[in-house]
């Protein structure tokens, strides 16, 4: 999809009616639009999203914003107003207008009310698409479930950041949601869903047939024992993963609140860190014992490795001095052939005359001089045994190498274990600090604590109910196989049975196929994400573990222990645009992303979004672009460039920079 124009009218700071021109080409695919803050930059993106879905989220990503509040205030003066957005687009080679409006009025308390919301959408400028179908288009162009990897500002973006630092637990459940979210698992649950219905239905059929036999009735009372069990975990699942909902608001509440005082807002941050290195280094920690306890499973011999490599180390000289002796043995059986062929038969072999007594007394010399050479030899080493110890010896010479990696595992080990104390230590001391400044903090710290264990907890019992629910669909799926198999069952029902039942199995068996090869994909799109984006020459990549949990690589492709805050941000960052880049074919909307990046990283990001293959838009203030000197970190790739002006207190206009 490509966005080619925006149409407003008394939208937000936008008073009457502006158009904005947003086409561009393959060559240049970005629009830069610049504003200060409270100008209107956050209007323009929310326009883009009411008009695609009918509905917007507040900056928390959760609450519904209410349409009356982007009503243009100047328009409202009169009592009444209409707005509208429209936009025109391109998917596919086919361009559509989708035009919504609504009229709104002010009562004499000053609240705004919204009314006669329309929405009308044509196609090839002509074709009127019906009502009722046309959400159900749009989803087909860019589902709303996943607009807001397209669709972002710079507060979707710290949250997104604030997840991945959360406790183990919620962060893998977020990443494993956000994954499945942008590359389809819904869609394999859906049809998992129908299929089991399906199944359930022919199913009670079956089972109505099958009454009569002893065997019935105790396979039967069995299936309806697991299908109540069943719904008794779908039911857990769902309050708790509700609790957890209400408890992540609160905590963000209470995270607001801690942070509004002043006195204490540098000791709160600082804790807040320190909590999220901790649970990193623990992490890593883990890490490091897993990886030392693998050497052991498969190094059993290494608590031998120093008597092992000296043993190589003799049978080493003892291979080089036979071979040396070999050496020699055959030097002198040379030797001695050469002289017996010499002496003969007492004649030169060249002229054929006796050869002189002397001679010949020096030959038999030089001869028993060679054979006392290879009497002393012979029994001096054995080479094939020589040999054999060191083929024995071969799978252990690899000690000093592994020695050498467990030494500096157990050194950064041992780094951690100190890290960890005096970062717990230093955590201590400022829960004392943020504990005893007054009752209401003392307070606030005590519900963030008991709410943060309760988060973990929920966690937890969620994953123990989704294990459950596994053995329970397993048994239920066997127990409905025994059932189509008695033989007052109907051969065509029995048939029917084992057919939807394999359908299901093989669905199901697809999700863990589905997942790993969708960590994969995103692993390897954040990796080359991250590397274009990082300043780090330190950081080689992103690790998206079976649990789901993420970690930036070292040079070595080992997990970081601890990384940067921009380092975070741009793992963030990475994380979106991979999924962003393996769902749908869209364009990438992003409002002031580039805030609470350092100068470096903000020049990695603009490079990445000139290689986009896609239309960006991107809207910046001052403070994070600079037109004199990062218009070159697009490479040319700006098609379209405008600045948002100021006409009055209610009122902008987009202008061509």
């Amino acid at each position: 999809m490509k966005i080619l124009e925006l149409g407003l009218l008394n939208w937000g700071p936008y008073e009457g009616a502006h158009t904005l021109p947003l086409d561009v080409s393959p060559e240049a695919p970005v629009v830069l639009i610049r504003g200060e803050n409270m100008r209107g930059k956050t209007s323009l993106l929310r326009a883009i999203v009411w008009c695609m879905y009918g509905a917007m989220k507040q900056q928390d990503g959760r609450t519904p914003f209410e349409l009356s509040r982007m009503v243009n205030w100047g328009a409202l003066e009169l009592n009444s107003a209409d707005f509208e957005v429209s936009m025109k687009a391109e998917h596919r080679g086919e361009q559509f207008e989708l035009t919504r409006s609504g009229r709104a009025t002010t009562n004499s308390f000053g609240e705004t009310h919204v009314e006669s919301v329309k929405v009308s959408m044509l196609v090839a400028g002509k074709t009127a698409v019906a009502e009722k179908n046309i959400r159900d288009i749009l989803d087909g162009i860019l589902s709303e479930q996943i607009s807001d990897f397209y669709f972002f500002d710079g507060e979707m973006l710290n949250r997104f950041e604030e997840r991945l630092r959360e406790d183990k637990e919620s962060t893998r459940r977020f990443v494993r949601d956000q994954v499945e979210r942008a590359l389809g698992l819904p869609f394999l649950a859906a049809l998992k869903t129908d299929l089991d219905d399906i199944l359930a239905t022919l199913s009670y059929q079956i089972q109505k047939i099958a009454k009569g036999s002893k065997k019935a009735v105790e396979l039967q009372n069995e299936l309806a024992e697991i299908e109540q069990l069943l719904g008794v975990k779908s039911r857990d699942v769902a309050e708790l993963t509700s609790a957890q909902e209400v408890l992540r608001l609160s905590i963000e509440r209470l995270d607001a609140e801690l942070e509004s005082a002043a006195d204490i807002r540098e000791s709160f941050y600082r804790r807040k860190s320190l909590e999220r290195e901790v649970e990193i280094d623990t992490r890593d920690l883990e890490d490091y014992r897993l990886q030392l306890s693998g050497y052991a499973d498969k190094n059993w011999w290494f608590p031998l490795a120093k008597r092992l490599r000296a043993k190589s180390d003799i049978a080493a000289n003892k291979l080089q001095q036979a071979r040396g002796i070999e050496t020699e043995r055959i030097r002198l059986s040379v030797q001695l052939e050469a002289l017996e062929n010499q002496r003969g038969d007492s004649h030169c072999q060249s002229c054929g005359q006796l050869m002189p007594h002397d001679h010949l007394a020096d030959l038999d010399a030089r001869e028993a001089a060679v054979l006392a050479r290879l009497d002393e030899l012979n029994g001096q080493t054995d080479l094939e045994g020589v040999q054999l110890e060191m083929s024995r010896l071969a799978d252990f010479a690899g000690g000093t190498a592994l020695q050498e990696r467990i030494v500096d595992i157990e050194d950064d080990i041992r780094r951690l274990k100190m890290r960890l104390d005096r970062k717990r230590s230093e955590i201590r001391g400022l829960d004392e600090i943020l504990g005893g400044s007054n009752l209401e903090i003392a307070s606030l710290e005590a519900q963030r604590r008991s709410e943060k264990d309760k988060l973990a907890e929920y966690g937890q019992d969620i994953e123990k109910a989704e294990e459950d629910t596994r053995i329970l669909r397993a048994r239920r799926t066997e127990l409905r196989s025994e059932i189509g198999k008695l033989p007052e069952v109907d051969p065509l029902d029995r048939k029917r049975m084992k057919v939807y039942s394999e359908a299901v199995e093989v669905v199901g068996n697809s999700f863990e196929e589905f997942r790993s090869s969708m960590r994969a994909q995103i692993e390897s799109q954040a990796s080359e994400i991250f590397r274009t984006l990082t300043t780090e020459k330190d950081y080689t990549g992103v690790l998206l573990r079976e649990d789901y949990s993420l970690a930036v690589l070292d040079d070595d492709g080992r997990p970081m222990n601890n990384i940067s805050a921009g380092a975070n941000q741009v793992l963030t960052m990475s994380f979106i645009g991979a999924l962003s880049k393996l769902s749908a074919d869209a364009p990438m909307v992003m409002d002031t992303p580039l805030g609470r990046l350092d100068k470096g990283h903000r020049a990695s990001i603009l490079r990445w979004v000139a290689s986009m293959p896609t239309q960006a838009i991107i809207f910046v203030q001052s403070g994070e672009y600079d037109p004199a000197t990062d218009a070159e970190l697009l490479g040319g790739k700006i098609g379209r460039e405008f600045v948002i002006e100021r006409i009055s207190a209610n009122n902008s206009q987009v202008v061509p920079a």
